[in-house]
């Protein structure tokens, strides 16, 4: 009988099937990632791949929350630069979250519809609750930043998450718009988030 994983194994084992997790999610998709692939490139045995996880969506969902908390920071870091005015400033914060958006490799994988349905078929009501909790907190500590800061106008969470909404739509639907057409669309949106967060005129 095999000896059980110790806590440092576990924690590597983990870590290697959230990498591979990523990898393979990023090159096929949810539904064509194969378990076995994912765990030869994770250096693991398939039968022990379920002691950690109970599906490969599971896994997914697992990757999506330890990069949540890391592009999390990576927001919070965007509002520490107070250079320029509050234009230049809410004008910066819209470019480096398309760029965020775009470069995310869950997000796009989650912007395929079939993707998404597997995702939603695992995810209970308490699961989307917590969820909504935690990205609620989140937004209120973006806002109590924002407005200690005097970033650009008085923020309030829901209004950020609303602006937050609106930036993932669209660059979340890059591939079905004409190049130019998505470039306009981003410069029309870029323009009212300015306006509305930074207040005054377009930039």
């Amino acid at each position: 009988m095999a000896a059980p994983f110790s806590e440092a194994d576990k924690s590597a084992i983990r870590k290697a099937l959230l990498d591979a997790g990523l990898e393979h999610f990023a090159r096929h998709g949810i539904g064509r990632a194969r378990v076995e692939d994912i765990c030869r490139d994770a250096g693991i045995s398939k039968g022990s791949f379920y002691a950690f996880f109970p599906s490969k969506e599971d896994l997914f969902i697992a990757i999506g929350d330890d990069r949540r908390e890391m592009h999390m920071n990576a927001l919070l870091d965007m509002l520490k630069d107070p250079s320029g005015d509050a234009r230049a400033r809410v004008g910066r914060l819209f470019d480096g979250l398309v760029e965020m958006i775009e470069t995310n490799t869950l997000m796009q994988v989650m912007s395929d519809s079939g993707d998404m349905a597997r995702l939603k078929r695992k995810l209970t009501p308490e699961r989307l609750a917590a969820d909504e909790e935690v990205g609620a907190r989140f937004y209120a500590e973006i806002a109590d930043r924002w407005n200690e800061t005097g970033f650009g106008v008085h923020l309030e969470g829901p209004v950020f998450a609303d602006m937050m909404t609106l930036i993932a739509a669209l660059t979340l639907q890059k591939k079905t718009f004409p190049a130019e057409a998505y470039r306009s669309a981003k410069a029309l949106l870029r323009d009212m988030f300015v306006m509305r967060l930074a207040g005054g005129d377009r930039e």
